[in-house]
């Protein structure tokens, strides 16, 4: 696990409006996740939003979720991507231990 993975303590669903993919990240805190959204919106016509943050108070326990959610939905990723899902259906796929 990288360093900034292991310190990242919000995942975050970012969606296209208009659209059936999802895009599931870690990062380090609300004003990064700004930056990536930002970032992804300059390389897509689709208006990207915020669907959903889960905040993580454990090191390293972000990036697991992460992790495991993209395991369990891989048959829909394509890149970065979640590709023909919704986001109801990708927040049903985490799963947050306490």
């Amino acid at each position: 696990m990288k360093a900034h993975q292991l310190k990242a303590r919000i995942l975050y669903l970012l969606s296209e409006a208009g659209g059936s993919n999802v895009k599931v990240g870690v990062t380090l805190n609300q004003q990064s996740l700004g930056r990536r959204v930002t970032n992804l919106q300059a390389g897509n016509s689709r208006k990207l939003s915020v669907a959903a943050t889960y905040t993580f108070n454990v090191d390293g326990q972000a990036y697991s979720v992460e992790q495991a959610t993209l395991r369990e939905l891989n048959m829909h990723r394509v890149g970065e991507w979640l590709c023909d899902v919704s986001i109801d259906y990708v927040k049903g796929a985490i799963v947050v231990s306490s």
